[in-house]
């Protein structure tokens, strides 16, 4: 499965779906990335938990999904590296 800021632009804008979690995150004072993030993390989290059948079912060939990091980060390795480890831990699934 892949992600990205524009998949969760149409998911967002087209449906009511994150209706519930806008409500409650709008007040929270958090940046637009930030409630982007809150979003997407926990969609990405609920795909990892219905994928991680197929992916043990595989030994692990199967049931992977990419999630990007900002792309203001294209030119910043270490920066890249940073983001991709803080969303690694915010994910917080086994390997």
């Amino acid at each position: 499965m892949t992600s990205n800021p524009t998949i969760f632009e149409k998911a967002i804008a087209g449906s009511t779906d994150y209706d519930d979690q806008l409500r409650e995150l709008a007040p929270s004072g958090k940046s637009v990335d930030e409630v982007y993030e809150a979003l997407s993390m926990t969609d990405i989290k609920m795909a990892a938990d219905a994928f991680r059948p197929l992916y043990d079912k595989s030994d692990g060939t199967y049931g992977y999904i990419s999630y990007e990091v900002s792309p203001t980060l294209a030119n910043d390795t270490d920066g890249t590296i940073a983001a991709a480890r803080r969303y690694w831990a915010l994910l917080a699934r086994p390997t």
